[in-house]
């Protein structure tokens, strides 16, 4: 519990801490031009969520081809899994439980065994930080070749790509490792109770399953590159809000700029929906673009919007889930 409270106490400085660079960050930009560039976009605002949407459909249908077929869930099932997780994840940065577990929790609601869950969860995960670091790579290439930039962006750029690496190599290492196993055989020796001992047995089995997804590589390949065609989609977000602001992009700087804000994002997972991080990298970018701050903002501002309106209906409908689960019980 004590390690638990340390980490929320942790994420509150840190959110605390973002926040105050957000108010610092829109303090120097004319407030008004902001709320007029927002306030232009009017019902385009239905077409970036729309953009979300299908987006949402996408990284689904990549965590699905990790299952086999006979235990793969529908698409739409998987979509509203997911919605839930990311809904978690954005708007209860300081609740004692992630987007992640609460995707294995509803998968093993809606049917899947526990270790299978758990195995294509982190699967999942290893999928995301895998395209993500190609992803990365193509932004990176594309930023060099704008012969645009600044230290100050070189540097979080490398960060990133740094904690990428360091994620993927920790990920690999525990797969191939079988980590998990290990660590329940130590636990069932010390532990010589009845708990441990199913423990261990719960962690062999998702390590088993885990082995599993890996060997079958062409699966792991085809959820990869929808993993990246998601990708490619929240460039064409940033693209269609640039768009609705008047302030059109070609598709190389869309995935520059989304490609490296949320690597920016992603190594600063410390700091709770990364505020103050997402605002300031899409500033810094915008700014090498010829972009002003007032639009760059807008922009920041409507993607947090979008967060907010896509991810409060998520938490509420998990509320509504683990009510229906209460009361089927009772």
């Amino acid at each position: 519990m004590g390690g638990v409270a340390l980490m929320r106490r942790m994420s509150i400085v840190f959110f605390l801490a973002g926040l105050f660079v957000a108010a610092w960050l829109f303090n120097g930009i004319n407030a008004a031009g902001v709320v007029r560039s927002i306030a232009s976009i009017g019902w385009g605002f239905i077409l970036v969520l729309g953009v979300r949407v299908v987006l949402l459909y996408v990284d689904s249908h990549s965590w699905r081809l990790l299952l086999l077929a006979g235990v793969r869930p529908s698409l739409h099932l998987s979509a509203f899994q997911r919605w839930i997780g990311e809904g978690v994840t954005v708007l209860l940065p300081f609740a004692s439980i992630s987007g992640e577990l609460v995707r294995v929790r509803l998968a093993i609601v809606y049917g899947l065994r526990g270790a299978v869950a758990f195995a294509s969860i982190v699967m999942d995960a290893v999928v995301a930080v895998v395209s993500q670091i190609i992803f990365l790579g193509i932004g990176v290439a594309l930023y060099v070749s704008m012969g645009i930039g600044s230290d100050a962006l070189r540097g979080s750029m490398g960060f990133a790509l740094i904690a990428l690496l360091l994620a993927a190599g920790a990920m690999a290492m525990a797969i191939r490792g079988e980590w998990l196993g290990r660590f329940g055989k130590i636990l069932k020796n010390v532990f010589s109770s009845s708990q441990a001992s199913w423990l261990a047995e719960a962690m062999n089995s998702v390590d088993e399953q885990i082995a599993e997804i890996t060997a079958r590589r062409a699966a792991f390949l085809r959820s990869l590159l929808w993993r990246l065609l998601g990708w490619v989609l929240g460039a064409a977000e940033i693209a269609l809000v640039l768009y609705l602001l008047g302030k059109p992009i070609s598709l190389g700087e869309a995935l520059m700029l989304d490609a490296l804000t949320t690597a920016v994002r992603t190594a600063f997972f410390f700091v709770p929906a990364g505020l103050g991080v997402q605002e300031g990298t899409l500033l810094l970018l915008g700014a090498t673009l010829g972009i002003g701050g007032e639009t760059m903002m807008a922009a920041a501002l409507i993607k947090r919007a979008r967060e907010l309106v896509f991810g409060l209906p998520a938490v509420l409908a998990w509320q509504w889930v683990e009510a229906e689960r209460v009361e089927g019980k009772s």
